[in-house]
């Protein structure tokens, strides 16, 4: 077997290894919508939407870090009232207490990107008890009847489905507004991309 073939071979192999079981999971970014802190610290937090079964999905919100921030609380705007029907349960990370509810009702400015509630969880007591960062929470939702993990996916895609989140203690004190965004291209789709670029050099060279 020639050189180029066996590398066209082992990639492939790896390609389909990559590839197994991505299908069940996405993470998407958040953007910020009000502008009180002197940083913007959008990068830090993430959503980690997860097939757990074919009627429940959930959401792990985390805080990275490093700047000092707490996630106080965590919207859904479900905007066509048609994907997530009952929130079964939340998992905080060690450090982390969450309740479903809580107060404020809506996400603090909010208004001007038309965020409207339909669920929501808030952290208890101080802000120690928040999203921290390195600290996550899970929010698992059961789905309406006949709604797959993959409509819950197009419709974070297309706006239709959105997360927000409260963030206090921010490194001057303030407090910011998010909301999810776009999605975060998986590590599986990026090695893939460098296979075929590495692949078309193969090739190329040949």
């Amino acid at each position: 077997m020639s050189k180029m073939m066996k590398r066209l071979s082992i990639a492939a192999i790896l390609a389909g290894a990559i590839g197994s079981g991505t299908a069940n999971a996405a993470l998407f970014s958040f953007s910020r919508i009000t502008n009180n802190g002197a940083q913007n610290l959008a990068s830090q937090f993430l959503i980690d939407v997860q097939s757990v079964n074919a009627t429940t999905v959930n959401f792990i919100v985390s805080n990275t870090g490093p700047l000092a921030s707490s996630i106080a609380a965590v919207y859904f705007d479900d905007r066509l009232n048609s994907l997530l029907n009952d929130l079964i349960s939340l998992a905080p990370s060690a450090g982390v207490n969450f309740s479903e509810g809580g107060s404020p009702p809506n996400l603090p400015g909010g208004n001007p990107v038309n965020f409207d509630d339909d669920f929501r969880a808030t952290s208890n007591g101080p802000i120690i008890n928040g999203i921290n960062p390195n600290e996550s929470l899970g929010i698992r939702f059961s789905l309406f009847n006949g709604v797959t993990f993959a409509n819950v996916i197009s419709a974070m895609n297309n706006g239709d489905l959105r997360l927000g989140i409260h963030v206090q203690a921010l490194p001057d004190g303030q407090s910011d507004s998010f909301v999810s965004s776009e999605p975060i291209p998986s590590p599986t789709a990026s090695m893939l991309g460098l296979m075929g670029l590495a692949l078309t050099g193969v090739m190329r060279r040949r």
